[in-house]
């Protein structure tokens, strides 16, 4: 359905309307939307155009070709296949260098080394030939190569908790024994080391580099007799380097008042729990 055939349909439901208001009738006549309904065109009929009469003209009579004779055919001349090649200019030898005679190598007088005679000492030798050096009259102790070869050992013998004597304490060794005894079963494995046992050379400086030590136990006249380089930290608690140091008092009493020891075990027992 084309637009013009829609407004035809929209203009007769409007009349419609239209007029049953007017007449004031519910019937309402139908349109069919189908475009068969609606009336169409008549076609104008177009008659047949008249043919005009066709005439055909004769046919005239061409003249003949001219015959052409062939020519024969030529050979093309061959062309060779390689091109001569030119040859290049032979390239000079570049002139070779004339030989330079070397120079004469001149050579250091020589010297006779310095001799020692029988007459002369040894450092009577060096000082006159070699002022520059310094000679000592001593051979001197190397620590850093000491505690470099016997350093192992010497940490082999340091545990958690260590106890400290000398050769002037040997009396005292069973009791110090027993005490790092019960240490051992009771806290933590302990040592008992005798200083002048250790070969590495400095031995606070052996002890204050390991790191494994919790605590050391020495006795006051030990630290006394050889002065270690003891420090204290804020509650007044001795340190040596950074380990704590629980100093024994006189190892003598404990001889003459065995009760005592009930008391030093109390004091160790504390400063252990602590650490």
């Amino acid at each position: 359905m084309n637009p013009l055939e829609q407004r035809y349909i929209d203009l007769v439901d409007q009349t419609l309307n239209f007029l049953r208001g007017e007449n004031n009738t519910t019937k309402t006549p139908t349109v069919s939307p189908i475009p068969q309904t609606f009336p169409k065109k008549a076609a104008v009929s177009v008659s047949a155009p008249v043919s005009a009469p066709v005439s055909t003209p004769a046919k005239k009579a061409l003249p003949p070709a001219p015959q052409v004779e062939p020519k024969p055919k030529t050979k093309p001349e061959a062309q060779p296949i390689l091109k001569e090649t030119v040859k290049p200019a032979p390239i000079q030898p570049a002139a070779a260098p004339q030989p330079v005679s070397p120079s004469p190598i001149k050579l250091m007088p020589q010297t006779e080394p310095p001799t020692l005679s029988s007459s002369d000492s040894f450092l009577t030798f060096m000082q006159r030939n070699f002022p520059h050096n310094r000679l000592h009259r001593k051979p001197q102790e190397d620590q850093q190569a000491k505690s470099i070869r016997f350093g192992w050992q010497d940490r082999k013998q340091l545990s958690e908790v260590v106890l400290l004597y000398d050769n002037s304490l040997l009396v005292y060794k069973p009791f110090l024994e027993n005490i790092a005894r019960a240490i051992s079963l009771i806290f933590k494995p302990s040592s008992l080391v005798n200083i002048n046992s250790l070969q590495s050379g400095n031995v606070w400086q052996t002890l204050t580099e390991n790191e494994q030590i919790q605590l050391i136990l020495a006795p006051d006249s030990l630290l006394s007799a050889n002065q270690p380089p003891l420090l204290s930290d804020s509650s007044g608690a001795s340190l040596l380097g950074t380990h704590p140091l629980l100093e024994l008092p006189d190892l003598s009493l404990y001889q003459k008042d065995p009760l005592l020891k009930r008391s030093l075990w109390e004091m160790i027992c504390q400063k252990l729990r602590k650490n």
